[in-house]
C-alpha cells in the first residue's frame, strides 16, 4: 500500500459524496511539512467549499462508516474508494491508523446538501443524514385495525345549536381581552389616551369584518352609504361609521415595543391563542389531514409568497393539521425557505408533519393523509414507530432506490394495473398505480 499513490482530500470528498453506502465519516489532512497558518483556512469552518487550493490539493485519509452485510463498519480509506480490498483498507482499530492531532474536517454526502443544511437555523454543526437498510419485498399493506371515534367530553355536554355559541367557543373572552388591551395600548402610544375598547365593542367590530368577507363592496364606508345597492342595514344599525374607522385604525394584536424576531410578530400571540383554543376544542377525529393553506394578500411584507398555478397565488402560507370536515386544528404560519427544518434527516415537509401533531392530545391510532410534499419513507417510518399512520402520495425522487416499476414503465402497462412493496424492517409500503 506504501507504494501506491495517496489520493488528495478533493478527491476523497467528491467520492464520497457518490458513495451510496457511507453513511458518515470524517477526512483527516495528512501533514506535509509545508502548510502554514496563513494558508491552512479557517480552523472553524469544515465546509469543504470555503477551503483554499492547496488544502484540497494535501493528500489525506478519511474514517468512514459503511453498511457491510447489514452491519455498520469502520473504514479509514487512503488509497482507493471504489475498490475495497484488504491491501487497500486499514481497519479503524489499528493503533496507527489515524492521528489525533491533525486536522480534520467533516464530511457529508453532497456538497449541495451541506449548503443547505448551514443555512438552517435549526441544524447543529456537523450533522449528516442517516441512512437506514431496507429490505424490499413483494407484500401488500397490512390492514390494522382504526380506532374508534369518541365524542369528546365537551362536546357530549353542549347542547345548543347556536351558531354563535359555537363561535365564541374560539374567540372568547381571552381572546377579545388580548385584542383590546393591546388595541388600547397602541392607541396610547400614538397619542389617544381616551381611546378605549371595549370587549362586545369588539365583536361587533369582528361581526362586520366576517360578513365584508362575503357581502363585499369596493370600499368598507359604502356599508354606510344611503343608497339601496349598498347600504347594509345590519351594519350601520350596529356600528357608526366613524367608530368602525376609528376601531381599525387602532387595530392591534401585540405590543409593538416588544416584537420577537417572528416574521409575523405582529399577529402571532393571537394566533398561538387561536391555535390553543382550536386543539381545546378538537372533536377528536382519528383520520386528519396535513396541508397547505393560502391566506390572500397583495401588499408588501416578507412573509408573502408566491405559489404558481393556485387558487390565491399571492399572500401567506400557513401549514393547517385538519379534520376531514375542515376544521383547523393546529397551524403554523411559513416565515420563508430558511425556517422549520427542525429534522434533517425529514427536511422541511416531515418537520412541519411533526411539529404540527406535537400538541394533539391522543397521537396513538390516528391516521394522517398528505401530498407528495410531505410524503418521504423516513417520515412514514417516524410515524408508525410514534404509533400512527401515514398515507399520501410520494415523489419518485423519494423512494430510496427501491425496486419498483419505472413511472415511465407503469404509463405503458394496462390500465388498472398496480404493484406493491413492503420494508420488512419498518413496514412501510410502496404502491404503484397506473
Amino acid at each position: 500500500m506504501a507504494s501506491q499513490e495517496r489520493l488528495t482530500l478533493d478527491e476523497i470528498a467528491s467520492a464520497l459524496m457518490e458513495d451510496d453506502d457511507c453513511i458518515d465519516g470524517y477526512i483527516t489532512i495528512l501533514p506535509t511539512g509545508d502548510l502554514s497558518d496563513e494558508d491552512s483556512g479557517d480552523e472553524d469552518d469544515d465546509n469543504l467549499d470555503h477551503l483554499p487550493g492547496n488544502i484540497l490539493l494535501s493528500e489525506a485519509e478519511a474514517t468512514v462508516k459503511r453498511f457491510v452485510d447489514g452491519e455498520v463498519v469502520k473504514e479509514v480509506i487512503t488509497t482507493s474508494i471504489e475498490n475495497n480490498v484488504n491491501d487497500q483498507i486499514t481497519n479503524i482499530n489499528h493503533p496507527n491508523s489515524h492521528n489525533n492531532d491533525d486536522a480534520t474536517c467533516s464530511v457529508s454526502r453532497k456538497r449541495k446538501q451541506r449548503k443547505t443544511h448551514e443555512a438552517s437555523n435549526t441544524q447543529s454543526k456537523g450533522t449528516v443524514k442517516r441512512k437506514r437498510i431496507r429490505d424490499w419485498v413483494t407484500k401488500d399493506v397490512n390492514l390494522v385495525p382504526e380506532r374508534e371515534f369518541e365524542l369528546p367530553e365537551w362536546l357530549q355536554n353542549f347542547e345548543t345549536t347556536d351558531p354563535v355559541k359555537y363561535f365564541e367557543l374560539l374567540y372568547d373572552d381571552e381572546v377579545l381581552d388580548l385584542i383590546c388591551d393591546f388595541s388600547n395600548l397602541y392607541a396610547f402610544q400614538n397619542g389617544e389616551p381616551n381611546f378605549k375598547v371595549e370587549k362586545n365593542e369588539m365583536r361587533v367590530f369582528l361581526a362586520i369584518l366576517l360578513i365584508s368577507g362575503y357581502c363585499q363592496v369596493p370600499r368598507l364606508r359604502m356599508y354606510w352609504d344611503e343608497r339601496p345597492d349598498t347600504n347594509n342595514k345590519a351594519i350601520a344599525d350596529a356600528m357608526s361609521r366613524n367608530r368602525f374607522i376609528q376601531i381599525m385604525k387602532y387595530f392591534h394584536a401585540c405590543d409593538n415595543n416588544n416584537l420577537s424576531k417572528h416574521r409575523f410578530a405582529k399577529v402571532l400571540p393571537l394566533w398561538n391563542k387561536l391555535n390553543e383554543n382550536w386543539l381545546k376544542y378538537f372533536p377528536n377525529e382519528v383520520n386528519l389531514s396535513i396541508d397547505e393553506s393560502m391566506i390572500p394578500y397583495y401588499g408588501r411584507h416578507g412573509g408573502k409568497q408566491h405559489m404558481h398555478n393556485k387558487p390565491i397565488r399571492f399572500g401567506y402560507k400557513a401549514w393547517c393539521l385538519c379534520t376531514r370536515l375542515g376544521y383547523v386544528v393546529q397551524s403554523q404560519l411559513y416565515q420563508g425557505c430558511k425556517t422549520g427544518i427542525n429534522d434533517i434527516n425529514l427536511g422541511l415537509g416531515g418537520s412541519v408533519v411533526l411539529d404540527l401533531i406535537d400538541k394533539l392530545p391522543e397521537k396513538e391510532g390516528c391516521s394522517l393523509y398528505f401530498d407528495n410534499f410531505f410524503t418521504s419513507i423516513t417520515l412514514l417510518e417516524t410515524l408508525k414507530e410514534m404509533g400512527l399512520h401515514g398515507t399520501g402520495t410520494m415523489r419518485a425522487n423519494r423512494v430510496e432506490k427501491a425496486p419498483l416499476t419505472d413511472v415511465k414503465a407503469m404509463t405503458k402497462k394496462e390500465r388498472g394495473t398496480c404493484e406493491s412493496i413492503t420494508d420488512s424492517n419498518s413496514g412501510v409500503t410502496l404502491k404503484t398505480l397506473d
